[in-house]
C-alpha cells in the first residue's frame, strides 16, 4: 500500500463535540464532587456530624475524585492520549453507583445519576484520540 491510497489517507479532524461533550460532563461531575466534599466539610467543622475523623476522610476522598474529575476533563479536551479509558472507567462506576441509588430508596436520584453515567460512557465512547491521524500510524 501506498500513501496515495485512500485508505491510508487521514480522516478529516472530527467534530469539537467529540472532544467537548465527555470533558464537559466530566467537568459537571467534579464539580459536583468538589461543592459535596466543601459541603462535607463545612457540616464537619461545624459540628453537625458525629464522627468527625470519618466525615473528613470521606471529605478528602470526594475532594480527590473532584480532582481526578478535572483532570480528566483536562486530558479529553486536549484530546491527550489516555484519557478515553479513564473516561469509559469513570462512566461504569458511576452508572454502578446510580443504580445502587435507585435501589436504595433514592429512586429519582439514581435514575438521574445512572442517565449521567451513560451519557459519560458514550461521550467517553466518541471521544477522539489524543493522536490527530484518528489511530493509523503512517510512515
Amino acid at each position: 500500500m501506498s500513501l496515495d491510497d485512500p485508505d491510508m489517507q487521514r480522516p478529516p479532524p472530527s467534530p469539537a463535540w467529540r472532544r467537548a461533550l465527555p470533558a464537559a460532563l466530566m467537568a459537571l461531575q467534579g464539580v459536583v464532587l468538589l461543592v459535596l466534599g466543601v459541603l462535607l466539610v463545612v457540616r464537619t467543622i461545624g459540628g453537625k456530624e458525629s464522627d468527625a475523623g470519618r466525615s473528613l476522610t470521606l471529605a478528602i476522598v470526594v475532594l480527590v475524585f473532584a480532582l481526578g474529575a478535572g483532570l480528566i476533563a483536562r486530558a479529553l479536551l486536549r484530546a491527550q492520549d489516555g484519557a478515553r479509558s479513564p473516561t469509559l472507567v469513570w462512566g461504569v462506576f458511576v452508572v454502578l453507583i446510580g443504580v445502587t441509588l435507585a435501589r436504595g430508596g433514592a429512586p429519582a436520584l439514581g435514575v438521574l445519576v445512572v442517565v449521567v453515567g451513560v451519557a459519560t460512557l458514550a461521550g467517553g465512547w466518541t471521544a477522539t484520540a489524543g493522536r490527530r491521524d484518528g489511530g493509523l500510524r503512517t510512515r
